[in-house]
């Protein structure tokens, strides 16, 4: 029979482990563990944050018809550029034309009047000096006198009224000229650029149209307009004239180069968001209106941080740090930093003493003064 302690013994040397052919606990405790390393940089780094936007048009003018008419002629298309000015549309004149030819009949007519009723007054005031002479002579009545004075002043009522007529005439003339030269839509705008594309037409060449129908709409593709939304967090750490890098799927792996032009000064209560639009300089027109984008915008910036990987960055007892490596010791010592700016997986990080190498990975069983196996650094491009 087997005793008690031989029987656990006997049951011990069954693990691969037991019969002391394994480590000790101490020696387990003393072994290096394996890590890798990476050094800690010194330079720039900037907080880049990336926003889903769309862009939109610098300007859009919509050409309308003051009037209503026939279309006689729509002279642009599609995608056409246009100047400021440019008759873009035209409408079937051919009864503006008549009315303006009877307007200028009917001033002519009214004018004829007034130089009528004028020599009238001049020949009622020669009566009236007249009358008031025979009268002083005892010659005519007060009944006369009075007659020859009423004369006088009907004609003088009549030159007011045919000159009113002159001026009335020739405000219809004016206003048939105008409704004359509004058959010629023209694309008129102020400010921006002296030269739009048409984005859009409305009607065909013999269409009908309405009193403000609109014609054609017209848009600025230089600069264009990049829009995206921002939170609060965000919304302080912008501001206009700041540098935005666009990127559109429609060319992958291309950047654009942009500014912040106007920040709202209000939120959406409903998204709890602010509208922020870019400039976006568009010279050669690859960027279009309603194309989607991402902006990266760069927040803050560090000069001369110190830099070390985000992968290193571990919490002790609540309190961030990294650990250093201690070639001369073979070991690493835990040093507790403030993390600062984030570029992707790049972070500044201040605290005493960070210089060379600290810890990338193999972090979980460290602690203060561990020893530890960095792993071998891989071969340099090339050899």
């Amino acid at each position: 029979m087997y005793s008690s302690r031989a029987l656990l013994l006997a049951l011990a040397c069954l693990n691969p482990l037991g019969c002391g052919a394994g480590p000790s606990s101490s020696d387990k405790a003393s072994a290096p563990i394996a890590v890798e390393l990476a050094p800690i940089e010194t330079g720039a780094i900037q907080d880049l944050r990336a926003f889903s936007g769309s862009l939109e048009p610098s300007q859009r003018v919509v050409v309308a018809s003051p009037g209503g008419g026939r279309v006689e002629a729509l002279k642009v298309q599609l995608a056409e550029v246009v100047e400021r000015g440019q008759v873009v549309a035209e409408l079937d004149d051919a009864t503006l034309a008549q009315g303006l030819r009877e307007a200028e009949a009917q001033l002519a007519q009214a004018r004829a009047a007034s130089v009528e009723a004028e020599s009238a007054v001049e020949v009622a005031g020669r009566e009236w000096e007249r009358a008031q002479a025979l009268h002083a002579k005892g010659v005519i009545s007060d009944a006369e006198l009075d007659e020859d004075r009423v004369r006088h002043l009907q004609a003088q009522a009549q030159v007011a009224m045919a000159k009113a007529e002159v001026q009335a005439e020739a405000a219809r003339l004016e206003l048939a000229r105008i409704g004359l030269r509004d058959t010629k839509l023209e694309a008129r705008w102020e400010g921006g650029p002296d030269r739009l594309v048409v984005a859009e037409r409305f009607v065909q060449g013999g269409d009908t149209v309405g009193s403000d129908a609109p014609i054609v709409a017209l848009v600025g593709l230089d600069p264009l307009l990049g829009v995206i939304s921002v939170s609060e967090q965000e919304y302080g750490r912008l501001a206009v004239g700041q540098e935005v890098s666009l990127s559109a799927e429609a060319w992958p792996g291309e950047v654009f180069p942009a500014k912040v032009a106007r920040i709202a000064p209000v939120f959406d209560e409903r998204s709890r968001q602010a509208r922020v639009e870019l400039q976006v300089d568009n010279a050669d027109g690859r960027l279009k209106p309603g194309m989607f984008v991402r902006a990266t915008v760069g927040l803050d910036r560090q000069e001369q941080a110190r830099i070390v990987p985000a992968e290193a960055l571990t919490s002790r007892e609540g309190q961030d740090g990294v650990f250093l490596y201690d070639e001369a010791q073979g070991q690493v010592r835990w040093v507790p930093v403030t993390a600062g700016v984030r570029e992707g997986d790049r972070i500044a990080v201040s605290g005493e003493g960070l210089s060379g190498r600290v810890v990338t990975l193999g972090l979980e069983r460290l602690a203060d003064g561990s020893p530890v196996r960095p792993a071998p650094s891989p071969p340099a491009s090339g050899e």
